[in-house]
């Protein structure tokens, strides 16, 4: 049965208050439009994303927040990205010393990024003392501030060589044979050498010390014999034809 034109009338008049209701619901549900002059607040996603980079100096932080309107409590723009200035890295350091014969390695991590920076430390070499602090008059070991330094093995005199080992200073495990250098005379002081008085004269006037150690004797000459002081104790005049005599002492 076909409808009469009243009734599709009214049909078209509902729907169109309908519409009306829904569209004045929705404007009254909807917020204010932003504009810029509205407030407008960052909210930030956690703590800063710390970022790597190639220099060994400094790293970089990125912020990311939304964009809020403190006033239409609109989001205005969700997830920006900003860069902060570059930050010094915060080192931990672990460090393996090397060794006389090993290398070791040093290792930095940047507790903030993660960088890791490794350095091999190169192996040392053995580590001596000199031999002359194995110049002893006894044979055996040497030490010196509690550590074992070398090993007397021929003692040295006062002019010949000796002969002995040095030991690592640092591992303790290598060993090195050296001659040790005399140890020189130990001297007492000088004295007079006594000279026979009848010989006085022609005798050079001498100093001599000794060795307390040998006994070795050095003798010095002080001043050169004196020469005899001649004096006339007896005179014979010449005469016409005969010659005079002169008696010296």
């Amino acid at each position: 049965m076909e409808e009469t034109p009243t009734k599709k009338s009214l049909w078209i008049l509902a729907l169109t208050v309908l519409l009306s209701c829904l569209c004045a619901a929705a404007l009254a549900e909807a917020p204010e439009e932003h504009t810029p002059s509205h407030r407008t607040e960052e909210r930030t996603h956690g703590t800063p994303i710390i970022q790597k980079t190639d220099s060994e100096e400094t790293h970089s932080a990125v912020t990311v927040y939304d964009l809020y309107c403190l006033d239409c409590g609109r989001v205005i723009e969700e997830n920006v990205r900003t860069e902060s200035a570059e930050q010094a890295h915060n080192w931990r350091v672990a460090r393996v010393e090397p060794g006389c014969e090993s290398d070791g390695e040093e290792i930095k991590i940047c507790s903030a990024c993660g960088m890791e920076i490794r350095q091999t430390l190169p192996q040392t070499g053995h580590q001596y003392a000199g031999a002359a602090l194995l110049m002893r008059r006894d044979n055996g070991p040497v030490s010196v501030d509690g550590k074992l330094i070398g090993m007397v093995i021929k003692a040295p005199t006062c002019t010949l060589s000796g002969s002995g080992t040095l030991i690592c200073l640092q591992c303790q495990n290598a060993a090195q044979s050296v001659t040790i250098p005399p140890l020189g005379h130990e001297w007492g002081e000088w004295t007079d050498v006594p000279v026979d008085p009848k010989l006085v004269c022609v005798t050079d006037v001498k100093v001599s010390r000794t060795c307390q150690v040998c006994g070795e004797v050095e003798t010095s000459v002080v001043s050169a014999a004196p020469g005899h002081q001649w004096q006339e104790v007896a005179r014979i005049e010449p005469t016409c034809i005969e010659p005079g005599t002169s008696v010296l002492q």
